[in-house]
């Protein structure tokens, strides 16, 4: 009797972890195919890998091999883990029905979430045919299934690290060919281009604003050079900062919404890395900013894509298209889940400045914490008396061309307090850059790429 109830237990156990295997390989598979139809729409099809396309940007990342089918696999795991447990109780036919039908299932709709163009029902329609379809014939051939499985799973793991691998030393080859570069003359100054997205300069008290907003920015304006008039050439990311890199105006460029910047003219980054400085670049704006936007050319190290848990789960087609991240997009909340704060773009910084070994180095730095939807980090939220829940309340009350009346004033306030924050950060980089015995020989450049409106000339943002 006690030998066949540890009989039973050990095959229910077994049964488990085969729902868990079948589970993570047809995450696996559907990770890949979604990775081939967004590379054919890319590089077959021509069509932008940054910017608003949430889908194309997965490809743009070169952790992609790994951060698509960990997400795909965890989503998966997910309703398998609850199926896993009911068979180590219950029936294991059903069970093995229902991992089948559930896994098959989930690999169609990762895949079919990837055409906007197709409705959701009917998605949903297609996944749970063929699903049932493949359960049934897999269960009338459920070891030989099995088999095919538990055999090709470790073939598609090792896939999934050797391409990773791959790819990571591919991405590195830049660096490591500016490093074996004979270096720039000693006592070369660095050079930190700080670009702070969406600062306006009538709201830096350097510029006349009323507001304590900018106490650090004015100080080293008092002790730099100030530049009164300066323009942006664009009112929007992309084409300002390709101005910026090249000294060109936006209308000599290819920098478009969906045109990267591309090679007709050196950058700034190219420049340097000519006469031996190290260069990198980290950048927090997300959509025009990417390294494939075309301004990650000529440095040797660009951070662009940051990883984090709610990385990994964007990179899950279920719940990029379909699930939670909907939710946060309408509650004006993703850009700032995903896109890095000022913390960490310093962080990143400093970590590559301490590699450069005394080498001269230029740096692009690029802050979001500014943009939209302006929502600094306490205390800076209350800090001109708007709150969260203010700045939710008036966008929920309409639309952007038409806001209520007070409208203005609370996404000032909240701008402010995003400015406040940003400004605290900024003075923390230089004190650390100062602490490290660098500053005497760094010149730091503070600028932006555009502005914002708050009802000016009656707009709303920028663009």
């Amino acid at each position: 009797m006690v030998a066949a109830r540890v009989s039973a237990s050990r095959n229910s156990a077994m049964e488990s972890v085969r729902i868990l295997q079948m589970a993570t390989w047809f995450g696996i598979l559907a990770a890949w195919v979604e990775l081939g139809v967004l590379g054919f729409r890319k590089f077959v099809l021509s069509r932008p890998s940054f910017g608003t396309d949430q889908q194309l940007s997965l490809v743009s990342d070169h952790r992609m091999f790994w951060l698509v089918p960990v997400a795909e696999v965890a989503t998966f795991l997910i309703p398998a883990v609850l199926l896993a447990v009911a068979a180590f109780f219950t029936s294991s036919t059903r069970t093995r029905f229902a991992s089948v039908a559930l896994s098959a299932s989930l690999a169609v709709m990762t895949v079919l979430l990837n055409f906007l163009w197709l409705h959701w029902a009917a998605a949903l329609m297609l996944s749970v045919g063929v699903g049932l379809m493949t359960a049934r014939v897999a269960n009338r051939r459920w070891e030989g299934f099995n088999r095919v499985v538990s055999r090709s799973l470790a073939w598609l793991i090792g896939v999934v690290v050797a391409s990773s691998a791959g790819v990571a030393y591919w991405h590195g080859a830049p660096e490591r060919a500016m490093l074996a570069m004979a270096p720039a003359p000693a006592g070369a100054p660095n050079v930190v281009l700080l670009i702070l997205d969406t600062v306006r300069a009538f709201n830096i008290g350097t510029y006349g604003y009323d507001r304590l907003t900018t106490p650090n920015i004015d100080a080293l304006a008092r002790r730099g050079v100030l530049f009164e008039q300066a323009y942006s050439t664009a009112p929007w990311t992309l084409p300002s900062h390709a101005s910026m890199f090249t000294g060109r105006y936006p209308h000599e460029l290819s920098a478009d919404m969906t045109s990267p910047l591309d090679g007709q003219w050196p950058t700034i980054a190219e420049e340097m890395g000519k006469r031996g400085y190290l260069t990198a670049g980290f950048v927090a704006n997300l959509g025009y900013c990417l390294l494939e936007s075309g301004l990650g050319r000529g440095f040797g190290h660009y951070e662009d894509f940051h990883v984090s848990p709610l990385l990994v789960a964007h990179h899950s087609a279920i719940f990029r298209v379909a699930g939670p991240q909907k939710m946060l997009s309408k509650m004006i909340l993703t850009e700032r889940l995903i896109n890095p704060d000022a913390d960490q773009i310093s962080a990143e910084f400093l970590n590559w400045q301490a590699t450069t070994k005394g080498r001269p180095y230029f740096a692009f730095l690029n802050f979001f914490d500014a943009h939209q939807p302006y929502l600094p980090p306490p205390p800076y939220d209350r800090k001109f008396s708007a709150t969260v829940s203010d700045r939710f309340r008036v966008t929920r009350r309409g639309t952007r061309s038409q806001l209520p009346p007070e409208a203005k004033t609370v996404l000032a306030d909240a701008y402010d307090g995003s400015m406040s924050y940003l400004d605290d950060r900024i003075g923390r980089l230089v004190n650390e850059i100062e602490r490290r015995d660098s500053l005497h020989n760094t010149i730091i450049i503070i600028t932006s790429d555009h502005g914002e409106q708050f009802g000016e000339h009656g707009r709303i943002s920028h663009g």
